[in-house]
């Protein structure tokens, strides 16, 4: 199913599956990790394809993409569950979100947030997360359209290179 949400004549926002973006989605995931990943020395980029056709084939994995023409330029992707501790309601976390540097001028950003918003809420889901790396730290733009703090997330890099 493709939702087509036109903004104007030639930026486009809408859901895709994975295997109609999985040849344009490859050299974004590369610039996307130069800017954002941790422990690059160590983590490698390596996405398993399988397992996101696999968890959208059980209807747990939704791509918002955004096009100019019928360029990608941007992404959100965002895994779906029922919560442990609340089985009754469908929540949406957010994989990963990216625009390319040159789309990030104006509201792109946010019309690709608020589009995800609302093609998650036709599926059901009632509450929304998305995680927000500290060198690139989009959360006042988050604030501004709704979102609050819930948590916070820490991590730690564990093998031999640390003593371990």
């Amino acid at each position: 199913m493709i939702h087509n949400c036109k903004v104007n004549n030639m930026i486009t926002f809408q859901r895709e599956n994975c295997a109609q973006v999985i040849q344009d989605i490859q050299p974004l995931l590369v610039q996307h990790w130069e800017e954002v990943a941790n422990y690059k020395d160590t983590i490698k980029l390596n996405p398993d394809f399988n397992k996101y056709l696999n968890l959208e084939k059980k209807n747990l994995l939704v791509i918002i993409t955004c096009r100019e023409d019928t360029t990608l330029i941007g992404y959100s992707i965002f895994f779906l569950y029922k919560h442990l501790h609340y089985q009754d309601h469908l929540f949406a976390s957010n994989d990963v979100l990216f625009l390319i540097k040159s789309a990030r001028k104006g509201r792109q950003g946010i019309k690709l947030i608020r589009e995800s918003e609302r093609i998650l809420k036709t599926l059901g889901v009632l509450r929304l997360s998305f995680h927000v790396k500290p060198k690139n730290d989009f959360s006042p733009i988050l604030s501004r359209i709704g979102y609050g703090k819930e948590e916070i997330i820490m991590g730690k890099l564990l093998g031999e290179s640390h003593g371990l």
